[in-house]
C-alpha cells in the first residue's frame, strides 16, 4: 500500500507539473501575442525570461524531505524482505554456514533500520518533537 501510494504521488506530481507547465507557457505565449505593445520592450523581455524559467522548471516531488525519506524506508524494507526470502530458500543443510549467518545478520540489521525509520516517521504525524523540546526546556 505504501509503495502504491508513493508511486501514485510521483506519477501525479510529474503529471500535474507537466499540465501546469503547458498552461503557463500557453499563458505567456498569449501575453506575448496579444498584450505586449511594440513600444514596451521591457515587458517582452520579462515575458521571454519568464518563458525560459518555466521551461527550466522541474517537478518538486524529490525536493520534499519526507518523500525521499519514504522511498528510503521502502528500499530498506524491500531489502529486508528479499533477504528473508533468500534465507528461506537456503537448504537446511547450509543453516550453520557463514553465508547463512551473514544473511540473517543483514536481515536483522535492515529490519532494525526499518523500525527506527518507521518510529522516526511518527514524529512527523504526532508532532512530539515540539512537546519533547518544551519538556526539556522546563528542567
Amino acid at each position: 500500500a505504501v509503495v502504491s501510494t508513493q508511486s501514485t504521488g510521483v506519477i501525479e506530481g510529474y503529471r500535474d507539473h507537466g499540465q501546469w507547465k503547458s498552461w503557463k507557457l500557453n499563458q505567456i505565449q498569449s501575453d506575448l501575442r496579444y498584450v505586449v505593445m511594440p513600444e514596451n520592450k521591457d515587458e517582452k523581455v520579462y515575458l521571454e525570461d519568464m518563458e525560459r524559467s518555466v521551461m527550466k522548471a522541474k517537478s518538486s516531488y524529490w525536493s520534499d524531505f519526507w518523500n525521499v525519506y519514504d522511498w528510503c524506508f521502502i528500499a530498506v524494507m524491500s531489502v529486508a524482505l528479499l533477504l528473508l526470502f533468500l534465507e528461506r530458500a537456503i537448504p537446511s543443510g547450509l543453516h550453520g554456514s557463514a553465508f547463512f549467518f551473514e544473511i540473517r545478520l543483514w536481515r536483522s540489521m535492515m529490519l532494525c533500520i526499518g523500525i527506527i525509520l518507521a518510529w522516526l516517521k511518527l514524529f512527523k504525524y504526532l508532532k512530539v518533537g515540539a512537546a519533547i523540546i518544551c519538556c526539556m526546556l522546563e528542567f
